[in-house]
């Protein structure tokens, strides 16, 4: 529908604008919806470059987290089982080893079945350490907030190549993406980086009921801000938005499940995880860089992804489904 189309097309021309007009409310902005939003969902993107931070408009969105696994004291060319079914920022090990081993951010699991198993330099030919699941062929990732984008580096022990099989979940345990098979030849490292929709879970499975594939080289977190959206669609709910620049402007928009790439302006290069999305409007941070918004969500709203932009950082946030 025209109508459509020019709520489209407004989102690259207002993101480009460094005078815009602000609405006090996303009862408002709900008004702009176009009738007839799609929703059908597209594939994720996802694949095996090198993770690099994405640059745009002199802004440099790198993670910052990274979990390189240099913390956990094992001797060269050998490996010692932690004891510990999951490892996180907390963990004393069943060794003795932490806190502190990785990063508040993340926890690393074995499962009910398994344990971690921490690997020292040259064993089997690693260059590093690195982290797998012991007892089992599926190592998770469980992150504490929502994650749009990541990287991580895969291996496997000299002599017994493997094939990892990448998937994940958002917080209720839906599948959002799962990659084809992955190969590992052995001894030499794989990098895997994804960007795409919200995450809540990684699951990193081989072909060895006995163990995972190797984990080194973790990086996520871009320090985006972090959205949630509390209620029921259609019907009152409150949108919230946190880690935005204190009074920077904040631009919401809506559309189908898939990628989008604003291409000029002073956020150019910078990647949405909707496809062909709507602008819902611009709303302004407080001191603390949150917005609460109470809101009465129509039908039109319901089924599709919705996703903020901080445009003084050019940060996005995770998505939510309404």
């Amino acid at each position: 529908m025209p109508r459509q189309a020019k709520k489209t097309t407004s989102l690259i021309a207002l993101l480009n604008e460094t005078s815009m007009k602000t609405l006090p409310t996303l009862t408002a902005l709900a008004l702009l919806i176009p009738c007839g939003l799609a929703t059908a969902q597209t594939n994720i993107q996802h694949n095996r470059s090198a993770f690099s931070p994405l640059t745009s408009g002199g802004n440099t969105l790198a993670a910052s987290l990274v979990d390189d696994f240099e913390t956990y004291s094992v001797a060269v060319g050998s490996a010692e089982n932690t004891l510990s079914s999951s490892i996180d920022d907390l963990t004393v090990t069943g060794t003795g080893q932490g806190p502190g081993l990785v990063a508040d951010g993340c926890s690393y699991s074995a499962g009910t079945a398994g344990t971690i198993q921490w690997n020292g330099d040259t064993y089997f030919s690693l260059s590093s350490r690195t982290i797998l699941a012991n007892g089992t062929a599926t190592l998770t990732l469980t992150y504490d907030s929502p994650q749009g984008d990541l990287s991580f580096d895969l291996d496997a022990f000299a002599g017994f190549p493997d094939t990892a099989t990448i998937t994940g979940y958002d917080s209720g345990g839906n599948l959002i993406f799962s990659n084809p098979p992955l190969t590992l030849p052995g001894g030499s490292p794989v990098n895997y980086s994804y960007v795409g929709a919200s995450v809540s879970e990684i699951r990193i499975a081989g072909i060895y009921g006995s163990w995972s594939p190797m984990l080194d080289n973790h990086a996520y977190g871009s320090g985006g801000p972090i959205l949630a959206v509390s209620g029921v669609c259609p019907g009152p709910s409150t949108v919230d938005l946190s880690g935005a620049t204190p009074f920077g402007l904040v631009a919401f928009a809506n559309g189908s499940v898939g990628s989008f790439l604003i291409p000029n302006g002073s956020c150019a290069g910078v990647s949405l995880d909707i496809s062909n999305p709507t602008l819902l409007g611009m709303i302004p941070a407080d001191l603390n860089g949150t917005i609460s918004l109470p809101v009465n969500l129509p039908t039109a709203f319901c089924g599709t992804t919705l996703q903020a932009v901080d445009l003084t950082s050019c940060t996005v946030s995770n998505t939510v489904v309404l």
